[in-house]
Protein backbone atom coordinates (compact mmCIF):
# COMPACT_ATOMS: atom_id res chain seq x y z
CA UNK A 1 0.00 0.00 0.00
CA UNK A 2 1.05 3.54 -0.78
CA UNK A 3 0.11 6.29 1.62
CA UNK A 4 -1.73 9.08 -0.16
CA UNK A 5 -2.82 11.20 2.79
CA UNK A 6 -1.32 11.61 6.19
CA UNK A 7 -2.27 13.74 9.14
CA UNK A 8 -5.50 15.03 7.60
CA UNK A 9 -7.72 17.29 9.57
CA UNK A 10 -11.38 18.08 9.11
CA UNK A 11 -12.11 21.80 9.23
CA UNK A 12 -15.54 23.37 9.64
CA UNK A 13 -15.68 26.17 7.01
CA UNK A 14 -18.07 28.19 9.20
CA UNK A 15 -15.52 28.21 12.03
CA UNK A 16 -12.70 28.95 9.62
CA UNK A 17 -14.63 31.95 8.27
CA UNK A 18 -14.84 33.50 11.75
CA UNK A 19 -11.10 33.41 12.35
CA UNK A 20 -9.56 36.85 12.76
CA UNK A 21 -6.26 35.90 11.11
CA UNK A 22 -5.75 38.23 8.13
CA UNK A 23 -3.04 36.05 6.59
CA UNK A 24 -5.48 33.09 6.43
CA UNK A 25 -8.96 34.53 6.09
CA UNK A 26 -10.09 37.67 4.31
CA UNK A 27 -13.35 38.83 5.92
CA UNK A 28 -14.59 40.81 2.94
CA UNK A 29 -17.26 43.52 2.84
CA UNK A 30 -20.67 43.44 4.49
CA UNK A 31 -23.30 42.10 2.14
CA UNK A 32 -26.26 44.32 1.33
CA UNK A 33 -28.56 41.28 1.02
CA UNK A 34 -29.49 40.20 3.58
CA UNK A 35 -29.32 43.66 5.10
CA UNK A 36 -27.38 44.25 8.31
CA UNK A 37 -29.81 44.56 11.23
CA UNK A 38 -30.02 45.56 14.87
CA UNK A 39 -30.74 42.72 17.32
CA UNK A 40 -32.38 44.18 20.44
CA UNK A 41 -31.94 40.98 22.48
CA UNK A 42 -28.17 41.10 21.96
CA UNK A 43 -27.98 44.91 21.71
CA UNK A 44 -25.77 44.69 18.64
CA UNK A 45 -25.73 45.24 14.90
CA UNK A 46 -25.02 42.16 12.81
CA UNK A 47 -24.42 41.66 9.13
CA UNK A 48 -23.31 38.97 6.71
CA UNK A 49 -19.98 38.48 4.98
CA UNK A 50 -18.59 35.91 2.58
CA UNK A 51 -15.03 35.26 3.80
CA UNK A 52 -12.28 33.86 1.58
CA UNK A 53 -9.62 31.36 2.63
CA UNK A 54 -6.61 33.26 1.26
CA UNK A 55 -4.00 30.54 0.66
CA UNK A 56 -6.30 28.87 -1.90
CA UNK A 57 -8.50 31.88 -2.75
CA UNK A 58 -11.39 29.65 -1.70
CA UNK A 59 -14.74 31.30 -0.84
CA UNK A 60 -16.16 30.11 2.47
CA UNK A 61 -19.86 29.96 3.39
CA UNK A 62 -21.58 33.27 4.16
CA UNK A 63 -21.65 33.90 7.91
CA UNK A 64 -23.27 36.34 10.32
CA UNK A 65 -20.85 38.65 12.15
CA UNK A 66 -21.02 41.59 14.53
CA UNK A 67 -20.53 44.84 12.63
CA UNK A 68 -17.37 46.51 13.91
CA UNK A 69 -17.16 49.83 15.74
CA UNK A 70 -15.32 51.46 12.83
CA UNK A 71 -17.96 50.56 10.24
CA UNK A 72 -20.31 53.43 9.39
CA UNK A 73 -22.97 50.84 8.54
CA UNK A 74 -23.17 49.93 12.23
CA UNK A 75 -24.32 53.46 13.10
CA UNK A 76 -26.68 53.73 10.14
CA UNK A 77 -28.43 50.48 11.09
CA UNK A 78 -28.52 51.51 14.75
CA UNK A 79 -29.95 54.94 13.81
CA UNK A 80 -32.69 53.27 11.78
CA UNK A 81 -33.58 50.98 14.71
CA UNK A 82 -33.64 54.03 17.00
CA UNK A 83 -36.07 55.86 14.68
CA UNK A 84 -38.23 52.74 14.37
CA UNK A 85 -38.52 52.53 18.17
CA UNK A 86 -36.70 49.20 18.43
CA UNK A 87 -33.85 50.52 20.60
CA UNK A 88 -35.87 52.77 22.93
CA UNK A 89 -39.54 51.69 23.11
CA UNK A 90 -40.61 55.14 24.39
CA UNK A 91 -39.72 56.58 20.96
CA UNK A 92 -42.04 54.18 19.14
CA UNK A 93 -44.94 56.64 19.64
CA UNK A 94 -43.23 59.03 17.17
CA UNK A 95 -42.47 56.42 14.48
CA UNK A 96 -45.84 56.60 12.63
CA UNK A 97 -45.57 60.38 12.22
CA UNK A 98 -41.88 60.73 11.31
CA UNK A 99 -41.33 63.18 8.46
CA UNK A 100 -39.17 60.67 6.58
CA UNK A 101 -39.31 56.86 6.57
CA UNK A 102 -36.56 55.40 8.83
CA UNK A 103 -35.48 53.10 5.97
CA UNK A 104 -33.97 56.22 4.39
CA UNK A 105 -31.14 56.01 6.96
CA UNK A 106 -29.76 52.81 5.46
CA UNK A 107 -30.59 53.53 1.83
CA UNK A 108 -29.69 57.20 1.30
CA UNK A 109 -26.51 58.28 3.05
CA UNK A 110 -26.28 61.48 1.00
CA UNK A 111 -29.54 62.89 2.37
CA UNK A 112 -28.62 65.82 4.71
CA UNK A 113 -31.22 64.79 7.32
CA UNK A 114 -29.73 61.27 7.43
CA UNK A 115 -26.16 62.58 7.53
CA UNK A 116 -26.98 64.94 10.45
CA UNK A 117 -28.63 62.11 12.42
CA UNK A 118 -26.00 59.40 11.91
CA UNK A 119 -22.83 61.51 12.19
CA UNK A 120 -23.14 62.23 15.96
CA UNK A 121 -23.68 58.51 16.62
CA UNK A 122 -20.57 57.66 14.58
CA UNK A 123 -18.41 60.39 16.11
CA UNK A 124 -19.39 59.38 19.67
CA UNK A 125 -19.15 55.66 18.75
CA UNK A 126 -22.71 55.05 19.98
CA UNK A 127 -23.87 51.89 18.20
CA UNK A 128 -25.81 50.07 20.92
CA UNK A 129 -28.51 50.76 23.50
CA UNK A 130 -25.98 50.42 26.34
CA UNK A 131 -23.67 52.98 24.71
CA UNK A 132 -26.61 55.33 24.10
CA UNK A 133 -27.76 55.15 27.74
CA UNK A 134 -24.18 55.76 28.87
CA UNK A 135 -23.93 58.79 26.57
CA UNK A 136 -27.26 60.18 27.80
CA UNK A 137 -26.07 59.82 31.42
CA UNK A 138 -23.22 62.22 30.58
CA UNK A 139 -24.99 64.36 27.98
CA UNK A 140 -28.82 64.30 28.33
CA UNK A 141 -29.40 66.42 25.21
CA UNK A 142 -27.31 64.15 22.96
CA UNK A 143 -29.23 63.58 19.69
CA UNK A 144 -32.26 65.63 20.84
CA UNK A 145 -31.91 68.26 18.12
CA UNK A 146 -31.11 65.70 15.43
CA UNK A 147 -34.08 63.51 16.40
CA UNK A 148 -36.45 66.49 16.51
CA UNK A 149 -35.73 67.17 12.82
CA UNK A 150 -37.47 63.87 12.04
CA UNK A 151 -40.58 64.69 14.09
CA UNK A 152 -43.39 67.10 13.08
CA UNK A 153 -43.27 70.48 14.87
CA UNK A 154 -46.60 69.67 16.54
CA UNK A 155 -44.81 66.93 18.55
CA UNK A 156 -41.68 68.87 19.51
CA UNK A 157 -43.03 69.87 22.94
CA UNK A 158 -43.86 66.27 23.86
CA UNK A 159 -40.45 65.13 22.63
CA UNK A 160 -38.62 67.86 24.55
CA UNK A 161 -40.51 67.03 27.75
CA UNK A 162 -39.53 63.33 27.63
CA UNK A 163 -35.91 63.74 26.45
CA UNK A 164 -33.85 61.70 27.07
CA UNK A 165 -36.57 59.11 26.44
CA UNK A 166 -35.35 56.63 29.05
CA UNK A 167 -36.10 58.96 31.93
CA UNK A 168 -39.76 59.31 32.85
CA UNK A 169 -41.15 62.88 32.82
CA UNK A 170 -41.56 64.45 36.25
Amino acid sequence: HRTYMRECLSVDPNVLGKLKIPSLVEQGELLTVPNPRYLPEGDKVVGFITPVYKPLDYPLPTIEVDVGADAMMRYRVFARALLEGTVIPALKQFTPTLLVNPSMVTSSWTNPKVFRFVTPLYEARVGSRAQLLEKWAKDPVFLAGEYSRWVPKSQHAALKQMWPPTIQPK
